[in-house]
């Protein structure tokens, strides 16, 4: 009986255990006036780390980063769009570089800008109904390729008490993607062919934005959702004292 009291009891005590940040990621404490600068500067250090993914903080590989399903609809059913890609990669994220950071602890609401020079999406896609007034079908290879992005990403957070430490916890999420310029490219469009394929593809090409409209929505929230996690799985084991601390050593 002492024994399985003693498991328990070693259970629960590991289950508390906290950690330290992880080596790549440096503290800016929350006495700084120039706290915002420190972060941006701490910031682009962490990410070529953080990108890589760390097993031992539950953190993958997010470059690329898999995306299951994106599915944009757009108009009704009988004149609209209806655009799906599925088993999709999106590569660029390693290129990141922090622009600006506000920290609002009062609020606690954070913002990030981030700019991204070239992001690449590719997949498998099937499409049907109206594009531009033009009618269009198809399935195949997507990739869309974005250039000079900035990428907005911004989110509000509570704190739990876990044992005797607070711990972060983002919530609500939202991240907004502005490209300079996107292209697209659909494969085996109108079954394959040709003629029609290319034109098509050179229409929505002058005509970018139309499309993209839709799709980034859906694309900047999987990277809201990805940064999210990233930051929830580090904070759930290391105490927002410790993460934010007070002051520095």
């Amino acid at each position: 009986m002492l024994a399985v009291s003693w498991i328990v009891v070693s259970f629960a005590a590991a289950a508390l255990a906290v950690r330290p940040l992880p080596p790549y990621i440096k503290p800016c404490a929350r006495s700084d006036p120039k706290f915002n600068d420190c972060t941006l500067q701490h910031g682009n250090e962490a990410i070529p780390y953080i990108v890589k993914g760390d097993s031992s903080y539950d953190i993958t590989n997010v470059d690329p980063m898999a995306i299951k399903v994106i599915d944009v609809k757009n108009g009704p059913k009988q004149a609209g769009l209806h655009l799906t890609l599925r088993d999709v990669k999106l590569h660029g994220l390693r290129t990141a570089v922090l622009l600006k950071s506000d920290f609002n602890f009062k609020k606690r609401h954070f913002s990030h800008d981030f700019s991204i020079p070239l992001l690449k999406l590719l997949g498998k896609y099937t499409i049907s109904g109206r594009l531009l007034l033009l009618p269009i079908h198809g399935n195949g290879d997507i990739n869309v390729t974005m250039v000079n992005n900035i990428v907005t990403y911004s989110y509000d957070w509570v704190l739990e008490q876990k044992g005797e430490y607070k711990h972060l916890l983002l919530k609500d999420p939202v991240a907004v993607i502005k490209p300079s310029k996107a292209y697209i490219h659909l494969s085996n469009l109108f079954d394959g062919d040709r003629f029609m394929g290319e034109r098509l593809n050179e229409i929505i090409n002058d005509n970018w934005q139309d499309l993209f409209r839709d799709m980034a929505p859906k694309i900047a929230h999987e990277i809201a959702v990805v940064i999210s996690s990233i930051v929830n799985n580090i904070a759930k084991d290391v105490p927002y004292d410790v993460i934010f601390p007070e002051r520095l050593p």
